[in-house]
């Protein structure tokens, strides 16, 4: 590592060069050498200002700034950053209770990390001054005491441009090594000593930066798996470590594996033997990771790291690959097919697979990894995720605010009258900044500028007298908006406004505006001026899946009319919104009335002015098409540019009977059961037969013969039922559900239960109805739900996944059915309501959802996170 020494002798000569570090086992990682992450240079300073930025500022961190604690006062010193006023004789202790400190706070944006090597700095002191100091870090705002960084120093010396002090070395210190995004550090340097109140000490005043933290920063771990004390035959797990910004990141395998107990690990067998790569892909022989991020931000890729560890028998060569669409299309290969035939029983760090260079990984939203292990010689052969030391799986990269609206005022001479949008979502409609009428523009460069604000006004001063900054959100017909957060850089003059507040409306304020967020001060003079509090319109419900919103930034506090407050002059956006943009989709549903099917995609879930996929009715025998509910007559039938949903019902009439060789045909009798319609299917034959619902259906069956079918509530899950063999002496027939493993026997007249999608709850009945020839009558009926609203989700459900507005699935379903059983209702009537729980979620759902949320002290967004699975399936049991 490093010493003080060769940082300080050659802090300014290696910017730019690269070393390459050996860290963490065998992982090689290529990083920049240690260099000023964050620096001071204080010259032309007057020395009293009450904060001043890093004129360094590594971009992979947030703004870095000097401040002072409120024992000390600012004092003018030409080129420093000064401080009188201290406890005279004070010590260490009187130094610390006095808040008797300069301080800087480092933080990585989102998705970054840094370790600190040193603090290079220069002290330089009146004759009275304090003459001893300390370093002290925390990582928590000292909210409790501060840890000491280096040893006391002493510094008795008063030239007049000061003089470099001893490096205080940090390379040794772990918990400055590897901070993550969302972990700032805050520095203190203690001061005391002093003779006379009047006594300053100051950084300053020496060439090139006074004070500087040296260090490497970069991106850092947004996903990794840690798989100690994991029993290896865990059904799936959840990640150790996780992006605050990242929705959730799961381990599951594919269907074709089986768990294999392995200690500290995540461990399969059940591979094909001897299976090629297409043999790993057809069988489901893959372990996944699946990570969305959360609504408004977007990840960026930098590497994957791993450890893979096998048995003799396991898979020998295998491959990554992702998707951006969970794999409903074709996966696509990440790096090489591997071929790791060792036995290590710690397993072994493979290589890392750089992913900067593949641009669908810049600016994903969804990604799912696989990966595809074959050349098993035995199904009993192992091959897992561990075991070694330290994160057996690890993502680096960094997730970042979808921006679907920036203002840079770069450019502008500030008193222009609107301020045009600089990046634009290419689905919303143009806008720009507006002032009130209240206040007038002014020249203020690489700004957008504001004079005559009241002066000493209050919030209710700026909002009467329209003290404002505006603009308008409003997305292309088809799309809505989902806002998460509001950012700024401000820029003010010492008499400006210091306090400012937004507010939004959903009617272009027409009437009165609605408060977003917290007051927020500013009293700062920046030169390039200040990166503001985040505001979150995340938190706000009505700010969700909108199609237009006005934004208005109310100011006040200003002691003088000639005080100015912008928007400038920091590289980048000096205002915008991040969020989605998203498609509207509607449903489009075929069904059949009696005499017929639907063949093909009966419900479809259509973009905005897209085109379904062609369906068609299918009449049963002795039957025609006739008409749709709509009077069309063409069958196949297909829409375009579908903009609102639409349920199409196909009409059947009877075909007319014709007779040869004088006979009559026969035409055979209709069903006995309780169903309102009839459908037959005949020998090995497999027919769609409709929707079943609570008046049911007669499905009239040959041997062999199969009907697919969905439930009215559920119109994308599809099942089956096949009449597998028939004893016509008892009678008796066994019939199959969905798979191997749910087939059931039934006498003439038994009525049985069905759980289609294992969820505990039966779905269905079916009746054996009747016999005529060999022709075999089942009646299905969907049951009514009613009965089950009082049951918990079943102790054998889990909620694996993140489920919010447009989720589809059983899981929605069981979602459902708890929130309606625990008096979070999603729906008074309807769908959604008691007995008539869907597999769609929608605003019925997410509003029910946050009442759950908010009445258990959990952030209500109205989206299953990881909080809220924890909790429903903790009260589900």
């Amino acid at each position: 590592m490093d010493s003080p020494v060769f940082i300080q002798l050659f802090r300014r000569l290696l910017p730019g060069m690269f070393i390459c570090a050996v860290l963490f086992s065998n992982i090689t990682i290529v990083q920049a050498a240690p260099v000023t992450v964050a620096g001071f240079e204080l010259n032309g300073l007057l020395g009293s200002e009450a904060t001043f930025n890093a004129t360094t500022n590594d971009v992979d961190l947030e703004t870095v700034t000097l401040s002072r604690g409120a024992g000390i006062s600012p004092s003018a010193l030409g080129n420093a950053f000064s401080a009188s006023s201290f406890v005279v004789g004070g010590l260490k202790a009187n130094a610390i209770s006095s808040n008797e400190f300069f301080q800087v706070t480092i933080q990585p944006r989102n998705g970054m990390s840094f370790s600190l090597q040193a603090i290079n700095f220069n002290l330089r002191r009146s004759g009275t001054g304090p003459n001893a100091y300390q370093w002290q870090y925390s990582l928590d705002g000292f909210a409790t005491t501060g840890t000491d960084v280096g040893a006391e120093g002493s510094y008795t010396g008063t030239g007049t441009n000061g003089a470099a002090m001893t490096p205080i070395d940090l390379s040794s210190v772990t918990a400055l090594q590897n901070i993550p995004s969302g972990s700032p550090v805050t520095f203190r340097l203690y001061a005391w000593g002093a003779t006379g109140a009047p006594g300053t000490i100051a950084f300053g005043r020496l060439a090139g930066n006074d004070l500087e933290f040296i260090g490497e920063s970069g991106p850092g771990n947004i996903v990794a798996f840690e798989e100690a004390g994991q029993p290896g035959d865990q059904a799936s797990h959840g990640a150790t470590t996780l992006n605050a910004s990242i929705a959730s990141a799961t381990l599951t395998r594919g269907s074709g594996l089986n768990p294999s107990g392995l200690l500290n690990a995540f461990s399969s067998n059940g591979y094909f033997v001897a299976g090629t790569k297409t043999n790993a892909i057809q069988e489901n022989d893959f372990i996944q990771i699946h990570i969305p991020v959360k609504d408004g931000f977007r990840m960026s890729l930098s590497e994957m790291n791993y450890v893979i560890r096998r048995s003799a028998q396991g898979p020998m060569t295998f491959q990554w690959q992702y998707s951006l669409d969970e794999f409903s299309t074709s996966g696509t290969d990440l790096g090489s097919e591997i071929t790791y035939s060792g036995t290590d029983d710690l397993g072994v760090t493979q290589t890392a697979i750089p992913l900067s260079g593949l641009l669908p990984l810049q600016g994903a939203r969804i990604l799912t990894l696989r990966l595809y292990a074959w050349g098993a010689t035995s199904s009993n052969g192992t091959f897992a995720l561990g075991r070694e030391s330290g994160p057996d799986f690890e993502l680096s990269g960094t997730v970042s605010p979808n921006i679907i609206l920036g203002f840079d005022a770069n450019t502008l001479s500030g008193n222009e009258s609107l301020f045009p949008a600089t990046f634009l979502n290419t689905q919303l409609l143009s806008t720009q900044v507006s002032r009130g009428v209240g206040i007038d523009p002014t020249l203020a460069s690489n700004s957008y500028a504001s004079v005559n604000f009241l002066t000493g006004a209050t919030s209710t001063n700026a909002v009467t007298n329209d003290e404002y900054y505006q603009f308008h959100v409003q997305s292309q017909t088809g799309y809505y908006i989902t806002l998460t957060n509001l950012f700024q850089t401000n820029l003010r003059t010492f008499s400006g406004p210091t306090t400012y507040q937004w507010q939004y409306s959903l009617n272009e304020f027409a009437t009165p505006g609605i408060i977003l967020g917290t007051p927020q001060v500013y009293t700062g003079t920046d030169a390039n001026g200040r990166t503001a509090t985040t505001t979150a319109p995340a938190d706000v419900p009505t700010l969700q899946n909108v199609t237009s919103v006005s934004l208005r930034m109310y100011a006040w506090g200003a002691s003088a009319t000639t005080g100015t407050f912008s928007y400038g002059r920091l590289t980048g956006n000096d205002l915008s919104l991040s969020g989605e943009v998203t498609i509207f989709r509607n449903f489009v549903t075929y069904s059949a009335g009696d005499g017929g099917v639907i063949s093909g995609s009966s419900t479809q879930y259509i973009d905005y002015n897209s085109s379904t996929i062609a369906v068609t009715a299918t009449p049963f025998t002795l039957n025609q098409f006739s008409h749709w509910s709509d009077g069309r007559t063409d069958n196949p039938r297909q829409d375009y540019n579908v903009t609102t949903t639409q349920t199409y019902t196909a009409y059947f009439k009877a075909r007319q009977a014709t007779s040869t060789g004088g006979g009559g045909s026969f035409i055979p009798p209709k069903g006995i059961g309780r169903g309102k319609r009839d459908v037959t299917v005949e020998i090995d034959k497999t027919q769609t037969i409709g929707e079943v619902d609570e008046q049911g259906i007669n499905f009239l069956a040959k041997i062999r013969s199969t009907g697919l079918f969905t439930l009215d509530d559920a119109p994308l899950a599809e099942h089956a039922i096949q009449l597998v063999s028939v004893d016509l002496n008892v009678p008796r027939v066994v019939l199959r559900f969905n798979s191997m493993a749910n087939t059931q026997s039934f006498a003439l007249g038994d009525s049985r239960t069905i759980d289609l999608n294992s969820d505990g709850i039966a779905d269905i009945s079916a009746t054996f109805a009747h016999v005529y020839i060999n022709r075999i009558e089942i009646t299905l009926k969907k049951l009514h739900q009613k009965t089950l609203l009082s049951e918990r989700v079943s102790p054998g459900f889990r909620f694996t996944r993140e489920l919010k507005t447009g989720s589809l699935g059983d899981d929605v379903k069981a979602l459902q059915l708890f929130l309606n059983s625990n008096g979070f209702l999603v729906a008074a009537s309807g769908p959604g309501s008691k007995g008539k729980e869907t597999t769609r979620f929608g605003a019925g759902t997410r509003e029910a959802l946050r009442r759950y949320q908010k009445t258990h002290g959990i952030r209500a967004t109205g989206i299953l996170g990881p909080l809220s699975r924890a909790h429903i399936q903790a009260n589900s049991r």
